[in-house]
């Protein structure tokens, strides 16, 4: 099975922010006292049920297209050892059949997911904290929830979910103790002042590859988190040291859109950003089916904030800059942002001149006179 092999191969990796578009929660004091301010990291029961189904969709697929799934490692194989007499089972071969014809149902039907839990009784049911992530399409598991049932009953997965605690674990320790994510959050929100944060929830899967995405606008009972659907850094797989910036990275690119996003679009920007963003000169054809009008201005400078970072918290200037020429060209030869070098030096150099009490949000003004420029 192909998965639109040339240009998600031409992207490279694939990185989205989903919008809440209206109250689909309903937080708890309980909730919000055991959330906010905090950052959580999690491997939940039912999103694995659903990622497990979904490796197991696509696994007739060729070495090229696969790259929402990690095929690689002990945990793929001992899935695979496990449930792959199952893979004509109807939800599988549902979830096969929609991500088959779009893509971009996959990250959709990840985040659905998360809105779900086995309850005492080993039966799926919805959280009471959430109705749904409020992504305004058809959902699987709402409406497929018996035979998603039938899958975990018949294949035995909380057995195997429980074998595996211990990989979860780890990757969940990763990220509370190492990614240092609350100094993201630090960095970020002393740029981006007016943003409203205060919780991150990592939603993590060993079968997660190389798609990545965040829901922006939640927010319910004085709590405004920021969900992260995110891999282990993977996609670094030859870097050994933990504490290695770039581990990081796809956290943060994540994390950044929840702060970045909220300010592209106050009023007073967004119309000037739609109109200069709608010209295809920053975007090549395959990149504009994922990142159209703000939706590109807010990846360019998603990946900015990335090498700013880098100048910021990387303490060898020599690699930090290493690290900036990297995405430079990662973002133009492999992503389709045309321009990003050069947005990624006007931003950069201006980030190096700041004043004292200045911000990456003050910038904004001189920014859209400079996108307008091009």
């Amino acid at each position: 099975m192909k998965i639109l092999a040339k240009t998600i191969s031409m992207l490279a990796f694939v990185l989205l922010t989903l919008t809440f578009s209206c109250k689909k929660v309903d937080f708890s004091d309980e909730f919000v006292a055991a959330n906010k301010n905090k950052v959580t990291s999690e491997v939940p029961e039912v999103s694995e049920l659903v990622n497990i189904a979904i490796a197991l969709a696509l696994d007739d697929a060729n070495s090229d297209d696969t790259l929402f799934v990690y095929q690689r490692g002990a945990y793929y194989n001992e899935m695979l050892a496990h449930f792959g007499k199952y893979k004509n089972e109807t939800i599988v071969k549902q979830l096969e059949e929609k991500i088959r014809f779009n893509y971009i149902f996959y990250p959709i039907v990840r985040t659905e997911a998360y809105c779900f839990e086995f309850d005492s009784k080993g039966k799926i049911v919805r959280k009471k904290n959430f109705k749904s992530m409020g992504i305004p399409v058809h959902n699987l598991i709402l409406t497929n929830q018996d035979e998603l049932q039938a899958f975990a009953d018949k294949t035995n997965f909380r057995d195997f979910y429980a074998k595996h605690k211990s990989v979860y674990d780890e990757q969940n320790k990763y990220y509370l103790e190492t990614a240092n994510v609350p100094k993201m959050q630090t960095w970020l929100q002393a740029n981006y002042p007016d943003a409203k944060v205060n919780s991150v929830g990592i939603i993590l899967s060993p079968l997660c590859y190389t798609s990545q995405n965040t829901i922006t606008g939640i927010n319910d009972n004085g709590l405004f988190p920021a969900y992260l659907f995110i891999n282990y850094p993977y996609l670094e797989g030859n870097i050994t040291n933990p504490k290695d910036i770039r581990r990081g990275a796809l956290a943060f690119t994540e994390l950044n859109h929840n702060y970045e996003n909220q300010e592209a679009e106050k009023s007073i920007y967004r119309s000037r950003i739609e109109k200069v963003f709608a010209d295809d000169k920053w975007t090549t054809s395959d990149a504009r089916k994922f990142y159209k009008n703000i939706n590109a201005f807010e990846e360019y400078v998603n990946w900015s904030l990335t090498s700013l970072w880098y100048y910021d918290n990387e303490p060898d200037t020599t690699l930090a800059n290493k690290y900036i020429a990297r995405n430079e060209e990662h973002q133009v030869k492999n992503r389709g942002l045309l321009k990003f070098k050069e947005f990624d030096q006007f931003l950069l150099n201006r980030y190096k001149n700041r004043k004292p009490n200045e911000t990456i949000a003050s910038f904004y003004p001189e920014i859209m006179d400079w996108i307008e420029k091009q």
